[in-house]
């Protein structure tokens, strides 16, 4: 069966429960998996259960939140679009896009990327919902979805001084009232999300900062960072300065974090997964540090990282495979998805 043709007929084959996954690869297709066996003894089959077309080239960024936009799957791509899917029926609702295509069934909304798109995050204000997307052309979107439409709210370039730079990963404040966004250059930069004003600027790394995370607790608010110059670094966002740092030892940069409760997942460009203790990262107890790690996990660098209802999810450029881990059990290998095809995203199915 040709891909073109199981994207009409898998629709009727979705399993009741979606624990699975959306991923983005290199062809330009985006696979859907809706179900995830939790055990080695059930098969998981690399055939994908949908998918999402419409892209022109390569998968580079994958959102999805369902709290913010239920039953939406958002993509962005080297094409310079970003499209919104209907997760249930697979249509492709929404093109945002720098120049009408007059495409089929689709709503092209004009005002998109004009360079590949980085990176799509969500916030809401007054219970509307808005999605935010960042570019290699310096330029942040902010978007807002109601009524079944799509329109460009605000649109500027993130400077400081005349320096602009390419946005690569982001997060918000918990009043939502300001986006930080992860930049080429090593910094993160706060702006107003009404005026697009730089509110705040941390040069905290030498090299591109491929991903942000927020994570406001009772005795600090840290933001921390994964980098290409191999290190992880915490920023205590109420001290105004670094909590604390780890730094990779195998000489690999940092390719993608993902949290949950005292424990940060970090992948790397030679292909191992770490384990990492907040806890003892920010007693700065290095020798305990290190929970659990695969060293070679992937064959060549990790793209993505995705911890999803339980499960941690990897995804390989060189190797073209989907890894899926059991993290309660010391990361245990579960299944293998040969994709055939580069990884470059994935996001979780809701």
């Amino acid at each position: 069966m040709s891909e073109q043709q199981q994207s009409t007929t898998s629709s009727n084959s979705v399993p009741s429960e979606v624990n699975g996954i959306a991923v983005g690869t290199q062809d330009g297709f985006i696979r859907l998996y809706h179900h995830v066996p939790r055990n080695q003894k059930h098969d998981f089959d690399s055939d994908p259960t949908g998918l999402l077309l419409g892209h022109t080239k390569s998968i580079s960024a994958l959102y999805s939140n369902e709290t913010h936009l239920p039953n939406y799957i958002c993509s962005g791509s080297w094409d310079c679009d970003v499209r919104i899917f209907n997760q249930k029926t697979m249509k492709c609702l929404f093109k945002l896009t720098k120049k009408a295509q007059g495409e089929e069934d689709v709503k092209e909304i004009i005002g998109g990327h004009t360079m590949e798109v980085a990176n799509i995050n969500s916030f809401m204000k007054d219970s509307i919902p808005y999605l935010v997307t960042g570019g290699l052309d310096c330029q942040l979107k902010i978007w807002q979805i109601e009524n079944d439409n799509v329109t460009l709210k605000n649109s500027f370039i993130p400077k400081d001084g005349t320096m602009e730079c390419s946005i690569w990963c982001s997060s918000f404040t918990k009043d939502n009232k300001f986006f930080i966004g992860g930049l080429q250059d090593g910094t993160t930069r706060g702006f107003d999300l009404e005026t697009g004003k730089l509110v705040s600027r941390f040069k905290i790394h030498s090299n591109s900062i491929r991903k942000i995370l927020n994570i406001p607790t009772n005795e600090k608010n840290l933001l921390i960072t994964a980098s290409s110059d191999n290190s992880i670094k915490a920023v205590d966002l109420r001290a105004n300065q670094i909590a604390f740092r780890f730094d990779n030892t195998q000489n690999s940069g940092m390719m993608d974090i993902a949290c949950l409760n005292d424990s940060l997942f970090a992948v790397d460009t030679t292909g191992s997964i770490k384990e990492l203790s907040l806890k003892m990262l920010s007693e700065k107890n290095t020798a305990k540090t290190i929970v659990n790690q695969v060293k070679t996990a992937h064959r060549g660098v990790i793209t993505s990282a995705l911890l999803h209802k339980g499960l941690l999810f990897t995804g390989g450029g060189a190797d073209k495979v989907v890894k899926v881990w059991d993290i309660s059990k010391s990361l245990k290998l579960l299944h293998t998805l040969n994709l055939q095809d580069g990884v470059f995203a994935l996001t979780g199915l809701q």
